[in-house]
């Protein structure tokens, strides 16, 4: 009679054994193919980083148009363009030296428009930036000069970036055309006396240098998970 419940007890144990190995066994499975599954979506986010990091190059290399602020990650005119006070349109009657910074303004949306082209070639060929869109800010920036109105200055800070905007688009520089519908994502922006980065001045002169524009490319990339 001990014997058989010796033997009944054994091969329950044996049975526990095999059933905690089982589950054992099912749980490796599952924690290994989520882990392989990480490391892979981890790849794919690394390679989107990079493609989208060289996607932007061009832009940097483009030294006579644009300054790259690596501090700020964004992207300041290479010349001063000046405005004459309470001033906004991109006119001969707004625009200090117009003749000249107007061609040089038209350079710069050409620059743009011929980077984002070839981002938008790229997309169709290259894999991982088919899922990326971009967020392209023109910014208007004011100085706060010693007789000041905060309201009107940020005001004109937004017409400023407005008024480039309809300047590029006279042009035949639209960043809102169908082509760039679902990969460009538009903001004009007026930062007035904020935002960071501006240029620090102990005089009106010196602070007629933060009359002007900034433009940010900020790349949105879907969840890969």
């Amino acid at each position: 009679m001990a014997s058989k419940k010796n033997d009944i007890f054994w091969i329950s144990y044996a049975d526990l054994l095999s059933s905690l190995f089982f589950i054992i066994l099912v749980l490796f499975a599952i924690t290994f193919f989520k882990y392989n599954q990480k490391v892979e979506n981890l790849k794919k986010k690394l390679e989107v980083f990079r493609l989208v990091e060289e996607s932007l190059g061009p832009l940097k290399k483009k030294k006579d148009i644009f300054k790259y602020e690596s501090d700020y990650k964004r992207f300041v005119l290479a010349e001063e363009v000046s405005f004459n006070i309470s001033k906004t349109d991109i006119t001969p009657t707004d625009v200090k030296d117009f003749p000249a910074k107007s061609a040089y303004l038209l350079k710069v949306g050409k620059g743009l428009k011929n980077t984002l082209d070839t981002i938008a070639y790229h997309r169709t060929k290259k894999e991982g930036l088919k899922d990326v869109s971009y967020l392209l800010v023109i910014s208007g920036y004011a100085s706060k000069l010693s007789v000041a109105n905060e309201a009107e200055d940020y005001n004109l800070s937004y017409d400023r970036a407005y008024n480039l905007w309809k300047f590029w688009k006279r042009n035949g520089i639209d960043f809102e055309d169908l082509k760039y519908k679902g990969f460009v994502d538009l903001q004009i922006a007026g930062n007035g006396w904020g935002g960071m980065g501006r240029i620090s001045s102990k005089n009106n002169s010196e602070e007629e240098g933060n009359q002007r524009f900034i433009i940010q490319i900020i790349p949105k990339t879907k969840n890969i998970d």
